[in-house]
């Protein structure tokens, strides 16, 4: 039996990209039909930060069930490094996945501000914010002023994934400072396997059942709008989505099967997408 590949686009972005045929098996309902789950960069010419955490959250949450998983890295050698460094090799090596390379450096990178790391509890969340707000400030990267916004920023994202998703494998954070001519930005994402946005929303009874996923998803950035009753709560994504607004900013909220996309002219669109195994948030913000 052969085993099926999962290929994504040569410049994978997102995992709304990835072909259904391959998204269609949730890990947490469906067996997939093969003995091993098999991802395949090689043709990849890039990886960006919210399609590397869905290789970590996908391969993971496979491998909780007990699957082989294999990553064929990219044969750009560029593309590769770019995932050595962002820690993604470490972290799936950590989570029992095969990566098949000659001689490939596996060890935690010491030159970026937040690799790849998995955190479970509230706790946990807090000291990777401690982690970004020191690394930040003895750094030199972009303003001192934006300094506090990715903090901020980045400790509700980490600390709404902490409380809410209800991941069994955890959650996972990544923050990293991005360099192309006059395009010079913090990019941080955090991604989970948990139940996603809309179940956890209708958690609380005094909300609508949604029927699709982008739609909670919007529901979820309105002020005080949260999986629990409480009439404090709900001011984590909400201030997340209004901060975002400002020009020059983007923002992706990918969940189950919707994804919310604002773009650095604030254009906003919700649409449906492909499967993400529970909820991954991701900011870019010029530093």
């Amino acid at each position: 039996m052969m085993d099926m590949e999962i290929v994504p686009p040569k410049n994978f972005k997102y995992a709304h990209r990835i072909a259904a045929k391959f998204t269609k098996y949730d890990p947490h309902l469906h067996p997939f039909p093969q003995p091993e789950v098999v991802v395949n960069l090689r043709e990849c010419s890039g990886v960006h930060p919210p399609a590397m955490l869905w290789c970590a959250v996908y391969l993971s949450l496979w491998r909780q069930r007990g699957l082989n998983c294999l990553l064929l890295p990219p044969n750009d050698r560029k593309v590769t490094s770019s995932l050595i460094d962002s820690g993604l090799f470490h972290i799936l090596c950590k989570e029992g996945v095969n990566i098949e390379s000659d001689n490939m450096d596996t060890s935690v990178p010491t030159d970026v501000i937040l690799p790849i790391t998995r955190f479970n509890s509230l706790l946990q969340a807090a000291e990777l914010t401690n982690k970004v707000e020191y690394f930040l400030y003895n750094s030199g990267l972009g303003s001192a002023n934006v300094h506090s916004i990715v903090c901020e920023l980045f400790s509700e994202l980490v600390n709404n994934a902490a409380e809410h998703s209800e991941s069994s494998i955890g959650a996972y954070g990544l923050v990293q400072f991005y360099s192309s001519g006059q395009d010079r930005r913090f990019i941080c994402g955090v991604a989970d396997g948990g139940i996603g946005i809309r179940q956890s929303l209708e958690r609380n009874s005094a909300l609508e059942h949604f029927g699709h996923h982008w739609s909670a998803i919007e529901i979820a950035t309105k002020e005080l709008v949260s999986g629990t009753s409480s009439p404090t709560r709900g001011i984590g994504l909400f201030s997340v989505f209004e901060e975002m607004r400002i020009g020059g900013r983007e923002l992706v909220i990918h969940s189950g099967k919707g994804i919310l996309t604002m773009s650095k002219d604030s254009q906003i669109r919700m649409v449906r997408a492909n499967l993400f195994p529970g909820t991954l948030a991701y900011l870019s913000i010029p530093a």
